[in-house]
């Protein structure tokens, strides 16, 4: 290149490749910082699933245990109702007897 100094061209290559460092070392933390991003995003991911499994454990048991004391209140439920209708059926059967009639050893 005529007219040009030589240290002006070194001093201008010598610039350019500390810009290419400089480009290239920005790379490099461009690179760490989306890496240190993925793995946080895959922590972050894998402890959400962690939790909502946990979350869908506890809600079976609670429901479970729901289930378990209606099944109980039900049952509870159908006895007293078993009991009255054979305290009724009892009761009709007594008032529809004739009195006075004797069956047997009665």
């Amino acid at each position: 290149m005529a007219g040009v100094s030589p240290n002006a061209l070194e001093a201008m290559r010598s610039s350019v490749n500390d810009a290419v460092v400089a480009v290239e070392r920005d790379a490099q933390d461009i690179r760490s910082v989306l890496s240190d991003a993925r793995q946080s995003k895959d922590r972050t991911i894998f402890e959400m699933m962690e939790q909502g499994k946990l979350q869908s454990e506890e809600f079976s048991k609670n429901c479970s245990a729901a289930l378990d004391a209606q099944q109980v209140a039900f049952e509870k439920l159908k006895s007293d109702l078993e009991g009255i209708t054979a305290a009724y059926e009892t009761q009709r059967y007594e008032a529809k007897r004739p009195r006075g009639i004797t069956y047997g050893s009665e």
